[in-house]
C-alpha cells in the first residue's frame, strides 16, 4: 500500500475533526440534506484524487488522469457549494 493513502487518510480524520470541532464550538447543526450533499461531495473528491494517481502512477496516463481529475474535482465542489450554501443561509437568519 502507498504512503499516500495513509497520509491523506490522516488528513482527511484531522480535517473533519476540526470541521465538526467547529460546529460544536459555534453551535451549528447540519439538516439530513447538507449531510447528503457533504457526503457526495466528500466522495466525488477523494474518488478524483484516488484516480489520478493511480492512474498517473500505475498506468502512466497523465493525460487522462488530469483531466478526469480536474472533471471529477469541480463536480465534487458543486454539492458542497450548495450544501454551505444552504448552512450559511439558515445560520444567517
Amino acid at each position: 500500500m502507498d504512503a499516500i493513502y495513509f497520509f491523506l487518510t490522516i488528513a482527511l480524520a484531522v480535517g473533519l475533526t476540526m470541521l465538526f470541532t467547529w460546529f460544536k464550538k459555534n453551535n451549528i447543526t447540519l439538516k439530513w440534506n447538507e449531510w447528503v450533499l457533504g457526503i457526495l461531495g466528500l466522495l466525488l473528491a477523494l474518488f478524483a484524487i484516488q484516480h489520478t494517481y493511480a492512474s498517473a502512477t500505475y498506468e502512466f496516463e497523465y493525460t487522462s488522469a488530469w483531466i478526469v481529475g480536474v472533471i471529477v474535482l469541480l463536480l465534487a465542489v458543486v454539492p458542497l457549494l450548495f450544501a454551505a450554501r444552504s448552512v450559511r443561509r439558515r445560520v444567517d437568519k
